[in-house]
């Protein structure tokens, strides 16, 4: 055997994986075209399109809102060949670092490149072993089989290649450690940045469908999300006591859906978002005894049960703060592009111009439209309370108009005087709404010393209480007054309460309230009585008194 032609060779064969199936389509470039905004949520409207190939094929819809409620997903395919087999929702956290996070894709498009160099030098590492392994097989041979020259030379060769792969071991070995600890220092820099931006997720929709040819469809997706929402917001503006309130009814849209809503078509729901539309069944409320339970020394399981609060009442009628004067300024609003749409039990409101919301929580204000309320004006006073006059707006059928419930700000001759809650919800007819106070109407209310007095009358003590309460008109017109006061209620059968004198005021026997209403011309002035008495027996004591 020539050892000239002597050839150590190695053949390192791969035999790729082979995969066959559905085609994969991944695609975040779908718009939204319309968003409904409820008060405890929104429903989105998005499309786009993709490129099917013949078969099974997933799209992926990548960079949504990580809060999409899953069983509201509706997805549509507007193509007779093509079959929407499943729809599927899921959450990537490692999205949004992957796409917003300049960092992380350094360190991930670097961690990807040294896992291929180590693989590389794996693959060098294993060959050069494969090598040594089949040298140290072959060291002797038969003396029949080679001549002395041929050994020297072929001991020469096996020393002389021993050396270099040795060498090549300890450098690959050395190159492979290297490699594995910047692997691990990439891994713990990215593990810091998915732990940082672990509360960041993006929804993804997976549409499985099938189709008869390869084609480009259009889809598109509606689904409810949460974080987002709106609440009514009211101006209401009054010129004069001659005109009607300019009622101007706007939105506090906001949301933190985590996907911009960008030039989108908007429209506002008085509905709610996810209610139960299936009505109630009835069911029979039994009542019994109470049994009676003997004393025993077992231990009986005890439950707590509280009373459910009373509503609570909101006073319409309280006073307002007073407020720096504010200027404003009439301009052209989206309440002139609102289009209203009843649905029955809900109003739609439906926006005509585009609208930018982007995702921070932020409150976004969109006027809805505006509305001249029939109004008519007096003044209220509880001088007891406060001395004051307010002028007040009475809005009358409020109800008329489907509104919520909300905050309203109030101007006055184009000054802002406060702010209040207005209760559209209300069973009245007529809304009473301060527009403050009105110092140039004069209101004093003194108690009539001659009259307050106590006397005994047998086993009884009697006690007379009477104030006189003036009011004087220093406007140049005439005005209309709602004036209150009261006289106390009994609640014990041993003490009366008895009017004497109440200025043809009207009484409310069951909380002692009276009121008057009194109108005024300019520079003039009305006294009203206001007298009654206790009595009880004299060896009892009232309570504040």
């Amino acid at each position: 055997m020539n050892l000239k032609t002597f050839a150590l060779g190695l053949f390192i064969s791969c035999s790729p994986l082979l995969s066959f199936g559905q085609n994969v389509i991944k695609t975040s470039k779908t718009n939204i075209n319309h968003v409904t905004v409820f008060n405890n949520g929104a429903e989105i409207n998005r499309s786009g399109s993709v490129n099917l190939a013949k078969g099974a094929n997933e799209i992926v819809i990548t960079e949504l809102s990580p809060y999409i409620k899953d069983q509201t997903i509706q997805a549509k395919i507007s193509n007779k060949d093509v079959i929407i087999s499943s729809v599927n929702h899921s959450k990537n956290y490692l999205a949004i670092a992957e796409t917003k996070v300049k960092e992380y894709k350094v360190l991930k498009d670097s961690l990807e490149l040294m896992e291929y160099k180590l693989r590389i030098r794996e693959v060098h590492l294993s060959v050069y072993n494969e090598e040594k392994n089949l040298l140290d097989k072959n060291k002797t041979y038969s003396n029949k089989e080679f001549i002395i020259d041929d050994l020297m030379e072929l001991s020469e060769y096996f020393g002389k290649r021993m050396m270099e792969i040795e060498t090549n071991l300890m450098e690959a070995n050395h190159s492979i450690k290297k490699i594995k600890k910047t692997i691990s220092n990439l891994k713990s820099q990215l593990n810091a940045i998915q732990q940082k931006n672990r509360n960041n997720s993006s929804g993804e929709i997976t549409l499985q469908v099938s189709c008869k040819q390869s084609t480009t469809v259009n889809f598109t997706l509606k689904y409810n999300v949460s974080n987002a929402g709106w609440a009514p917001l009211y101006d209401v503006r009054s010129v004069d006591v001659s005109s009607p309130i300019e009622l101007t009814y706007k939105a506090k849209v906001y949301q933190n859906t985590k996907e911009d809503w960008e030039n989108v078509s908007l429209s506002l729901s008085t509905g709610k978002l996810n209610q139960s539309n299936r009505q109630p069944s009835f069911s029979t409320d039994f009542i019994s005894f109470v049994p009676e339970f003997k004393e025993r020394v077992t231990t009986q399981r005890k439950g707590e049960y509280r009373n459910a609060s009373p509503n609570m009442v909101v006073d319409m009628s309280s006073s307002l703060l007073q407020e720096d004067v504010v200027e404003l300024e009439e301009s052209g609003s989206s309440a002139d592009f609102t289009v209203v749409n009843f649905g029955g039990v809900f109003v739609k409101y439906d926006i005509q111009i585009p609208y930018n919301i982007p995702s921070n929580g932020k409150t976004n204000y969109i006027e809805i439209q505006k509305i001249n309320i029939p109004t008519t004006y007096d003044y209220y006073s509880i001088p007891k309370e406060d001395k004051d006059a307010f002028l007040m707006a009475n809005l009358t059928g409020l109800g008329n108009y489907n509104l919520l419930p909300g905050q309203a700000n109030i101007y006055y001759k184009g000054s802002s005087v406060g702010e209040t809650y207005l209760n559209t919800k209300s069973t009245k007819n007529i809304i009473s709404i301060s527009l403050g106070r009105d110092k140039s109407i004069i209101i004093t209310r003194n108690k009539i010393n001659d009259y307050s007095s106590s006397s005994n009358i047998g086993s009884q003590l009697k006690k007379d209480v009477g104030y006189e309460i003036k009011v004087r008109n220093n406007k140049n017109k005439d005005i209309t007054l709602r004036l209150i006061d009261q006289i106390p209620v009994s609640k014990d059968k041993g003490i009366d309460v008895i009017y004497e004198d109440i200025s043809e005021g009207k009484l409310n026997n069951d909380n002692g309230k009276i009121k008057w209403t009194i109108t005024l011309e300019p520079n003039e002035s009305k006294t009203i009585l206001l007298k009654y008495y206790i009595k009880h027996p004299k060896d009892k004591s009232i309570r504040n008194w």
